[in-house]
């Protein structure tokens, strides 16, 4: 359940060598925002100094790839019963027959007599209201450059600027819009100016950040 296993299947298969994994793909351009909303609060409520934006944007870029990279190499030693890759889409979709599928493919038993169990917690988690966040066009195209490879798996285009309308697999999905107090630390300059920085961000600098962050981060 935790992400921070997703670049450990190793460590993870050599303590329980018959075990099953179900692997859930978010949209990669969702996931940079919910990482940097992440990385941000964490930093503000227990970190002792203040992270530049453009600091806490490389660590995302860089941890999300290194660690997505090192989940398909585990993957790949894999056979098809003992991992699935389950897009969160189609998840949110269809709950049922990806539970369906999932139950299928690994070979478990006991979806049926499961299925009314899955029923009532869906139905107790029917009214939840995800993360809404302001889509900034100049950094969903940085995040389009360093993770494409990861895109094209997953199929995914980015969403709208304002996340009204949320575009993944070329269906597009209704999106309630954004609070003002969920706009405000948005700021499409501020977006921009970090996109740009993090293009031209040279390879000594981004070297010595790795090394610093390298103890709070996946193999």
């Amino acid at each position: 359940k935790n992400p921070t296993y997703t670049a450990r299947l190793k460590m993870l298969r050599a303590i329980w060598p018959d075990a099953q994994f179900i692997h859930i793909r978010r949209n990669p351009y969702v996931v940079f925002y919910s990482m940097r909303n992440f990385h941000q609060k964490l930093c503000a409520a227990l970190g002792l100094q203040t992270d530049a934006p453009r600091d806490v944007d490389v660590v995302v870029l860089e941890t999300y790839a290194r660690m997505m990279d090192a989940l398909e190499a585990d993957a790949a030693e894999l056979p098809a019963n003992r991992f699935i890759d389950v897009k969160f889409e189609d998840l949110e979709a269809d709950p049922q027959a990806t539970l369906a599928r999932i139950y299928d493919q690994l070979s478990l038993p006991g979806f049926d007599a499961a299925r009314p169990h899955f029923e009532t917690a869906l139905a107790d988690v029917g009214d939840y209201q995800k993360n809404a966040y302001a889509f900034d066009p100049e950094m969903l195209s940085v995040v389009g450059e360093r993770w494409a490879a990861h895109i094209a798996k997953g199929g995914n285009a980015p969403p709208s600027r304002d996340g009204g309308v949320l575009y993944s697999s070329g269906v597009a999905q209704a999106r309630p819009p954004l609070r003002r107090s969920q706009r405000k630390s948005a700021n499409a300059s501020q977006s921009s100016t970090r996109a740009t920085a993090l293009r031209s961000w040279d390879r000594k600098t981004s070297s010595l950040l790795r090394g610093a962050i390298a103890f709070s981060s996946p193999p």
